[in-house]
């Protein structure tokens, strides 16, 4: 939940992005974290109850959601990479580091700006 639902975190509402691509990152923000809570939903409207230890289905449904924070988690990813993809300036650059690296909660996902803050400063190391 801390990586893909906003509630009680720093971010009540996402941080503006800019460059040509904040909107469509944040758009894709919002998307996963729809997505998350349509899998959220899923688990609190069960029509049976989990504790019931006959009932099979509770693993079925706990291995879609865990499949789902898997996907979840890919997109993110995905998201955190593209958006470094047309980042043109260093101040630009740090401003996403900035942002993804509140946002991250994961490890794979801390790992991944990690990795983009290296990428950036030998991209404008260069420079």
């Amino acid at each position: 939940q801390m990586q893909f639902a906003r509630k009680n975190t720093r971010f009540r509402t996402l941080p503006v992005l800019g460059g040509t691509r904040g909107p469509e990152t944040i758009k894709n923000l919002l998307d996963i974290e729809a997505s998350f809570e349509k899998y959220v939903d899923r688990l609190r409207h069960l029509d049976y109850p989990i504790l019931d230890v006959k009932s099979t289905k509770w693993h079925d449904d706990y291995t879609s959601f865990k499949d789902g924070m898997k996907d979840l988690e890919k997109m993110f990813r995905n998201v955190v990479s593209s958006a470094f993809d047309n980042v043109s300036t260093l101040t630009g650059g740090i401003e996403l580091l900035d942002v993804f690296f509140l946002l991250a909660r994961r490890d794979g996902i801390k790992l991944d700006v990690e990795k983009q803050m290296v990428n950036v400063l030998n991209r404008f190391q260069r420079s």
